[in-house]
Order: C-alpha cells, then structure tokens, then sequence
C-alpha cells in the first residue's frame, strides 16, 4: 500500500465545443466511433468531486465522499446528490452559443431513485448565476414537466418517479419529443427552448438548483446534452447494456468495537497532501449483513483528509467505543488505494494479516 501519494480523479465530464468528432474513439462514447458529434457535455460516470456542491454553493462533503466511493466506471453510478447538486462546467455558455445557430437541445440521464425518499425534485437545471430559473427540468406530484420563467410544459402525470429509468428530452423550436426507457411518448407543441439574454452568465446543474432546496434524490449517470438526437434505442440499449456489465460490491454492515487507532498526524503533515484515509482496527460484535463473525477483528479504512481538511467523522472515536460500520472490501475500492494511508502506530502484522475493509461514508441502516 503506497504511502505519501495522491491520486489524480478523473474528470467529471467533457465540456466540449463543437466540433468534437476528432474526440470520439472506440471505447470513449456508448456509441461507437464517429458518434459524439454534436455532443455539448457528456458525464458517464466517473470520479471528479469539485463539481459536486450543496444547496449554498459550497463544495458538499457528504455527495463527494459518496460520489469517491460510488463512482467507478463499470461498477457504480455516476453521482448521488442529496441535498445538492452536479454542476457542467462551462455547459452554460456552451449551450447558449449552440442555440443561437441550431434551436435544437436533448437532454439525457440514467435515474437511480433512493429507496423510501421523496423522488421529487429538480433533474436539470439552467440559470443564471443570481439563480434566476431560464429552464427546469422535474418531477414533482403533478409528475415530469418543463418549467420556464412563463410557462410550464407537463410530459407526464403517469411517469414513476421510485423506479429507474432513462430518460431523453428532445426540445426543438416548437415542439418537445420523449422518450421513457427507450420507448417514444406523445409529443407537444410547445416552444420550450430558454430565452438567453447574456451566453456567460449561464449556469447549468443536474441534480438540484443552487442556494433552493429543490434536490432530488438519487444517484444519476449517463449525462448528457447534445445538439443532434441519437437514436433512442440505441441510447437505451447502451445503458442496459453497462447496466448488465456492472458488478455488485460486497458490502457487510456490523457493529464493532474499536481496538486500536492510528496515531492521528500533526497539522502540520496534514498540510503536505489534499487527500488521506485513517487506519483503525476494530472488533465486531455483531453481524447486521454479510459473512464476518463475532469475534473478527478487522482493519478499517476511512476517508480522514479530504480537501486538506480533517473531515469531524474521520476522526476516530475512544478505544472501546462501539459504532455500525458498512463495509466493503479494500481491494474493491482502488479510488483510495493510491492515496496517502495514514496507519502509524498500528502494529504491522495487523496491517499485513487483517482483513481489510474501507468504511463508507453513508448513512447507517
């Protein structure tokens, strides 16, 4: 395990400025090459988490330790947001300068709603940077619509927030196009494209509004803004298609009691690096989920540093103290594996011969 090490995030996204056909290769895109013309903004599901900010606009803690920890490519989703929101970086002007020459914009993203929360809230949101609304995309208990400043274009009453789904909406300069999981639903006349007074004092979020507590709840990927329509199909069966390559962490969930601890370092260390996970061994006490027994003893790993800032729930608790854990394995978790590992005073042998699990930064069951 590397020491003294920081690891270098991908980016959240692409914020491209057509043309980008000279970016598109086998692999980048769900499509094939050749296939990301007319792509302004494309966010699969990678692990950048400056992006990720709460309903104030500050970068949010708790949505970046889930999106380092739920974010890997082929195996988890793209974001959740909870309370705050996914900004597209320099999307905003982007968008405005297409629709001054193409009035044409498709918005796309894969839903994954969290079990028992309210599903309602905003998917896509374009403003101003003094947040005032230009175009709104949400679901609320009247269902799925677009809201402008002076009008409101209702897609659905029947659309069903607590399942996942995929979700493309194509609109033009009089007219808005659907489709729900691959399948095209009625179209309405409306003219539902923002009106742009200022292309650079354009903001645009997934997920939430800033400074409105208007997030929705969930975990979202395959985002995208696009110029030109792809088939809906072939988009659908892209995403089932990474869907069924996905494979499951195992996850354990236990209550343990806490051994020992790494020994926490000065402040002055702290300043030498952004990011730094804490070492502790713990033994359970009980098993809520998963194969461990009582008795184990485990090591555990947990987000300490983030920003170059000590997080308050990284720290540990007394020797003795009891806490839930939700486990997975370390070795599934290459996000923190090469990064700084802060484990000294802890005895060697535990840190050789221990199990290893890394502590998730979620709510406890």
């Amino acid at each position: 395990m590397r020491k003294f090490c920081s690891f270098a995030l991908a980016l959240t996204g692409f914020c491209l400025y057509l043309p980008v056909s000279s970016f598109a290769h086998d692999g980048d895109w769900p499509f094939g090459a050749g296939e990301a013309d007319g792509i302004l903004w494309f966010w699969e599901n990678q692990t950048e988490t400056h992006e990720i900010l709460d309903e104030e606009g500050n970068w949010a803690r708790d949505a970046e330790a889930l999106l380092r920890e739920n974010a890997r490519l082929n195996r988890h989703f793209g974001a959740e947001t909870h309370g705050g929101f996914l900004e597209a970086p320099d999307l905003g002007p982007g968008v405005a300068e297409s629709l001054s020459d193409h009035p044409e914009l498709i918005i796309e993203l894969a839903l994954y709603p969290e079990e028992d929360v309210d599903p309602e809230g905003t998917l896509f949101w374009m403003g101003t940077y003094a947040n005032e609304d230009l175009l709104k995309l949400a679901l609320d208990e009247e269902g799925l619509a677009i809201h402008l400043p002076d009008q409101k274009v209702d897609l659905s009453e029947s659309f069903t927030p607590r399942e996942s789904h995929h979700l493309i909406v194509h609109m033009g300069a009089d007219e808005v196009r659907w489709w729900l999981d691959g399948e095209q639903q009625e179209p309405i006349a409306a003219a539902a494209l923002p009106e742009i007074d200022d292309p650079w004092d354009v903001l645009v979020t997934f997920g939430g509004i800033p400074e409105q507590e208007a997030s929705w709840q969930g975990a979202m990927d395959f985002l995208a803004v696009r110029r030109e329509l792809h088939d809906p199909e072939e988009v659908y069966s892209a995403w089932q298609r990474v869907l069924r390559d996905r494979s499951a962490i195992e996850r354990v969930v236990v209550e343990a009691r806490l051994v020992q601890a790494a020994e926490e370092p000065k402040p002055s260390e702290i300043s030498e690096y952004g990011e730094g996970i804490f070492a502790s061994v713990w033994e359970i006490s009980r098993v809520l989920e998963g194969d461990l027994s009582a008795g184990d003893r485990i090591l555990a790993w947990n987000w300490y540093i983030l920003d170059r800032m000590v997080i308050a729930e990284g720290r540990p608790p007394e020797v003795g103290a009891k806490k839930i854990l939700r486990l997975s394995p370390f070795e599934e978790n290459p996000q923190v594996q090469e990064i700084q590992q802060i484990d000294a005073g802890l005895d060697p042998v535990d840190l050789l011969d221990l199990p290893g699990f890394f502590t998730e930064r979620r709510r406890s069951p």
